[in-house]
């Protein structure tokens, strides 16, 4: 699934040996069978991905409200002193979406 996402070989291999890659592979071929758009499930990919690194989670297993809120608030400081957000409410809203 990644290399229909994805061209280079670096990004294929990261999304292929990061964490839980079978649960986000098999998440992304659900969309496909949905019809999404390439590009909604591409960037659902690489979503997949910063959260599950985000939050550490390396196995599957129950997440908490609370451990998603966490990882949201710590995103988004990230992101408006990398100057990618001019404050914390977008980027945190939608890393819980």
């Amino acid at each position: 699934m990644f290399d229909k996402l994805f061209e280079r070989d670096h990004v294929i291999a990261k999304h292929r040996n990061g964490p839980l890659a079978t649960e986000r592979e098999n998440f992304l071929r659900h969309l496909e069978a949905k019809k999404y758009a390439r590009r909604v499930i591409r960037e659902t990919a690489i979503t997949l991905m910063v959260v599950v690194r985000r939050m550490g989670v390396v196995s599957p297993r129950t997440i908490t409200w609370e451990e998603i809120e966490s990882a949201a608030q710590s995103w988004a400081k990230s992101q408006t002193l990398r100057k990618r957000a001019r404050s914390i409410y977008y980027p945190k809203r939608m890393f819980r979406r």
